[in-house]
């Protein structure tokens, strides 16, 4: 079954003053996957990700001397959240910038079909590089998602071939930069995102990951059936 992106599930926010960052979910169902990433200014001590309870980790990067970045996706459950809140430093010179896909037939177990593969640019460049990942499931979307040390005014643009663009940039003392882009695998194998373009130079972090759709049941005379539990 094909993945979608549910009616107003891209969105972006930031905080500044070390804050966390909140993001208002669209109205979701059970079983639809959320996929949430940020960054700020690295802090020692400080965490980044997903602050909300129930996520898993796709990749944590911590260990830099500027730059901090978390992604983790969840599975609804019963009753949806409503919203996503990220990790801010907690200090008040910081800034932080976070990102949602909200997700809709996505398999349930198997979430991440490839990756992610992450790249890491600690000294100051411009355009995050999302690197290659081998995508094992026709069908899958592959997500380029990146977050920076800096707050970037210019307007982000998405890698070639890349749509559903979201960007959020907080300025602070040290300011967020966030970005994201999806394409619709229609083959298995590898995908190499482009660059992301216009983006100002920044310390940053990037990485690329493949979601699996949901399987389908088909029976002889009936319809296509959902089977969302493997």
């Amino acid at each position: 079954m094909a993945i979608s992106l549910v009616s107003g599930g891209a969105l972006a926010g930031g905080a500044a003053n070390g804050g966390n960052v909140t993001i208002n979910l669209p109205t979701l169902l059970p079983g639809d996957v959320v996929i949430g990433w940020g960054a700020h200014w690295h802090r020692a001590g400080a965490n980044v990700g997903p602050q909300t309870a129930g996520y898993s980790n796709i990749y944590t990067f911590n260990s830099g001397a500027e730059v901090m970045f978390g992604c983790g996706y969840k599975v609804m459950g019963a009753t949806p959240d409503t919203t996503f809140v990220g990790y801010g430093s907690g200090n008040a010179f910081d800034a932080a910038s976070y990102a949602v896909y909200c997700l809709r037939s996505v398999r349930q177990t198997g979430v991440i079909d490839a990756g992610p593969a992450a790249a890491v640019q600690e000294s100051d460049s411009t355009n995050p590089d999302p690197p290659s990942v081998t995508v094992a499931v026709a069908g899958s979307w592959v997500l380029a998602l990146a977050g920076g040390s800096q707050a970037d005014s210019g307007g982000l643009s998405a890698p070639s071939g890349y749509s559903n663009l979201i960007s959020n940039a907080t300025g602070d003392d040290n300011g967020s930069t966030v970005g994201g882009a999806i394409k619709v695998s229609t083959t298995s194998g590898a995908e190499n995102p482009a660059t992301f373009t216009q983006w100002a130079s920044m310390a940053w972090v990037a990485i690329t990951v493949s979601i699996r759709p949901a399987l389908s049941l088909i029976i002889p005379g009936r319809p296509m059936i959902p089977h969302l539990m493997m």
